[in-house]
């Protein structure tokens, strides 16, 4: 009994530390949220948002952003670059999932019930609502991400030691630059951290409630409307790990038809304004109107970096996702470890006992997936103007969980300890430089960290 009493006290005291760990990163986002409009990737937000909320419309006609022309070439051309023309209606959007824009617009609603106001032009009156925004939904989501990994590394670690290694695994990724800024990344990524979690695969549990189940699913249901490629690829990889490992018709029941609520929402918005339920990039001829900015586009837009080593530089380069975050190598190795060991097992093995393998597997079918698509499907950008590989950011809380996870089983080697601590304070230091200028293109970055990786730039 005494025992029992015990590990409750144990459980309860790590729940608190968790609770004050996420309380303090959501101070952190909160003192240095960027306040204000960065670049053409919130913009395009911050616009839709405005037309929501003071016009109560979805189109973006009558904003003053999606009215502004640039010259260039001798040419004129709209400012605003993530535009689409619906040729159902004649009326611009913003490229953007529209479920998004109206969680964020959402977001706002109490304060205008309370006699608030907000406006997203010009520049100067835009910094007030864009941070509200940003703390509120990103940061939001972002301290929870951190509240519940650290709760989960608090179950492999303890007290201080639990909190430094969250601080350079998760804290040593791009989820934390972004996490400063409007964006649909790390929101996303909150989503799958947490789906994953409560699948029970952090410790491959063979059965979990129906209740659980059924979060998961309208997470990654909600995932995927916000960002379809990290929501899809993991929904797809956590579908196959029930079918696969927990083996229950239930349980997969519960999932997928909980995900039925946020994709039906989507469904609906989507064809109801754009007659098709598919994103509006997989919409043909919606970028295609007089003076789109897809008629010139700039650098890094023109790149045509050939295949075969694009691949490569998204990993190792002066963007590459172990570069900038390499404390992500020993999530990847850990990773690794927990396939080879479950192979090892082979057909002796009992399901329990190969569970971390499938886990494991599992989430590389889904970086896999992903990694594919960003480097052979999609443009060879980078991503844009903006800091490393932010493609990647939806999968980075997971390889870095993998990271923590690997420390508690390696840490009892001094020389494991060194180089873990040393490839986190590196991780850290490239997150914090990021988060200064989350929408700049990185050769214009000036940080001296930033510059001296440019001869790695590959191309």
């Amino acid at each position: 009994m005494n025992e029992m009493l015990t590990d409750a006290q144990e459980r309860g005291e790590e729940r608190r530390r968790a609770v004050r760990f996420g309380t303090i990163v959501l101070l952190f986002l909160f003192i240095f949220t960027h306040r204000g409009i960065l670049g053409q990737n919130d913009l395009s937000r911050f616009v839709a948002v405005d037309s929501l909320v003071n016009r109560g419309v979805l189109h973006i006609d009558d904003s003053p952003w999606a009215q502004k022309k640039v010259h260039r070439g001798g040419r004129e051309y709209f400012l605003l670059n993530d535009m689409v023309r619906n040729p159902l209606d004649g009326h611009f959007y913003s490229s953007k999932p529209p479920l998004f824009t109206l969680i964020l617009a959402g977001a706002l609603k109490p304060f205008q019930l309370l006699g608030a106001e907000f406006a997203f032009y010009p520049l100067s009156r835009a910094a007030k609502p864009a941070f509200l925004l940003t703390w509120l939904v990103i940061g939001g989501t972002s301290a929870w991400a951190f509240y519940v990994f650290r709760r989960k590394v608090g179950r492999l670690l303890s007290g201080s030691e639990a909190d430094l290694v969250t601080v350079l695994t998760l804290g040593g990724t791009l989820f934390l630059s972004y996490s400063l800024t409007m964006n649909h990344h790390t929101f996303t990524a909150a989503l799958v951290l947490t789906s994953f979690f409560l699948l029970g695969m952090a410790e491959a549990q063979r059965r979990v409630s129906a209740r659980r189940m059924a979060a998961a699913g309208f997470l990654m249901g909600l995932a995927t409307v916000v960002d379809i490629g990290h929501g899809f690829a993991f929904s797809m990889a956590f579908g196959l790990y029930v079918v696969f490992y927990m083996r229950s018709l239930r349980a997969l029941a519960a999932f997928a038809l909980a995900s039925l609520p946020p994709l039906a929402a989507h469904c609906v918005v989507q064809y109801s304004t754009f007659g098709s339920i598919l994103p509006v990039q997989m919409i043909g001829g919606m970028k295609g109107y007089a003076g789109s900015y897809w008629h010139a586009p700039l650098e890094p837009d023109v790149w045509a970096i050939p295949r075969y080593k694009y691949w490569l530089l998204t990993l190792f380069s002066a963007r590459g996702l172990f570069l900038l975050s390499p404390i992500l190598l020993v999530g990847a190795a850990g990773m690794a470890e927990e396939i080879k060991k479950a192979a090892r097992m082979g057909h002796r093995a009992t399901r329990e006992a190969a569970g971390p393998g499938y886990a494991a597997l599992t989430v590389l079918f889904g970086v896999v997936f992903l990694l594919v698509y960003y480097s052979f499907v999609a443009g060879t950008s980078f991503g844009g103007s903006c800091f490393g590989m932010r493609w990647y950011i939806g999968f980075m809380p997971l390889l870095a969980f993998y990271a923590a996870k690997s420390y508690a089983r390696w840490r009892v080697s001094s020389a494991f300890r060194r180089a873990f601590y040393a490839l986190g304070l590196i991780s850290v230091a490239y997150a914090l430089i990021g988060a200064q200028e989350p929408w700049m293109l990185m050769e214009s970055n000036p940080h001296p960290a930033v510059q001296c990786l440019m001869f790695l730039r590959g191309f």
